[in-house]
């Protein structure tokens, strides 16, 4: 998201995004260090590109000593065998009582003994797309957050989450040689990473067959091993939107000697009607995976969706009894067709997905 523009004095026009800097140039690697303290003056034209814009002045020499200060603070982990490459990067993080100039931590002072020590928390700050999927089954202990910045990130630099959707589902079924103990605790992560993923990024699965394929796959996985599908369920209904998807339904005309029938074809199977339960569909068509494998968007209804709406009328409440006699009226009222024909006709389904309501949705084939 830009959120902000720097226009030169030749038009060039730079986009910077929140954490950017501007107006100063770090001195390239290897430089002596005068260009670092020489006075550096911003030329250009500042020009925010949203409502709620916020700067930080920092100065100069504050802003050199920081930089120069992560720059030391980086571990780099090489990858195995003779290419050497980088694959993970740390930082350490010392974290003690005072507040330094710069905003970050200092360690307490020598001549304060009653003072806890200071602490180093190290974190990754940048890798290889696998590495960091890698590391989400065993983060550091001093990075609780890795998994929420991971899900808010990855779209930087995975084109889809199919590679992330493929390791968690091989994780679930890995056998470690450790004990069980290790295999559950591993399983307890997994399942955590996707509540988060779930509740905290919701349309990462709106309409996205891929990964609602995923989500029943994986509450497959909890019902067979005996996990938590109700915090699952949970996430997907309380982050779960309404949606209209258009529903073409077919008519067909009949005749005997005696009588003319009319029968509506739905493309899906709808349950439910019963007691304080609404309607839902049970069964719908294959929706087409596209050139993406499904990870875009494609409207379509799915299973475990309830009906809330037929043409904008709502249906919450309704048996499916009344439910086919809405059908009917809409349909039938105005298609009047001869005996032996089949028309189409779409109808505005208001649906909103809700597993919770009817826990054995996903387990039903």
């Amino acid at each position: 998201l830009v959120i902000f523009q720097v226009i030169d004095p030749d038009g060039t026009i730079r986009e910077l995004t929140s954490g950017d800097s501007f107006g100063v140039r770090l001195p390239p690697p290897g430089s002596p260090p005068s260009p670092a303290t020489a006075v550096q003056k911003h030329r250009g034209q500042m020009r925010t590109v949203t409502e709620d814009c916020q700067f930080v002045c920092v100065a100069q020499a504050d802003y050199f000593r920081v930089m120069a200060r992560a720059a030391d603070a980086e571990v780099p982990e090489t990858e195995e065998g003779d290419s050497g490459r980088v694959v993970l990067v740390y930082e350490d993080i010392r974290k003690g009582t005072g507040q330094g100039s710069d905003g970050g931590t200092t360690s307490p002072l020598p001549s304060s003994p009653s003072l806890p020590s200071t602490q180093v928390s190290r974190v990754v700050i940048k890798g290889t797309p696998e590495k960091l999927i890698e590391h989400l089954r065993s983060p550091e202990p001093s990075d609780p957050s890795y998994a929420e910045d991971f899900l808010l990130t990855y779209r930087t630099f995975l084109p889809t989450p199919a590679l992330l959707v493929r390791r968690v589902l091989s994780w679930w079924d890995e056998t470690l040689p450790g004990t069980p103990t290790d295999q559950r605790l591993i399983r307890a992560r997994i399942q955590r990473y996707v509540v988060l993923w779930v509740h905290n990024h919701p349309g990462d699965f709106h309409d996205r067959p891929a990964m609602l394929r995923f989500l029943e796959t994986f509450s497959d996985l909890l019902q067979r091993d005996n996990g938590n599908r109700r915090l699952l369920h949970l996430a997907l209904s309380t982050r779960a939107r309404s949606r209209i998807v258009p529903v073409k339904l077919t008519l067909v005309v009949t005749q005997t000697s005696t009588t003319t029938t009319c029968h509506i074809v739905l493309p899906c199977v709808l349950v439910g009607g019963q007691g304080e339960f609404g309607v839902f569909v049970n069964q719908a068509e294959e929706i087409d995976y596209g050139s993406t494998g499904g990870y875009e968007i494609r409207t379509g209804l799915r299973r475990a969706d309830q009906l809330l709406a037929l043409q904008y009328t709502g249906v919450e409440g309704a048996s499916l009894a009344q439910l086919a006699s809405v059908i009917a009226s809409l349909v039938l009222t105005a298609n009047r067709q001869p005996p032996g024909s089949t028309v189409t006709k779409n109808l505005a389904f208001t649906v909103i997905y809700n597993p919770s309501r009817k826990s054995n949705f996903f387990s039903c084939k």
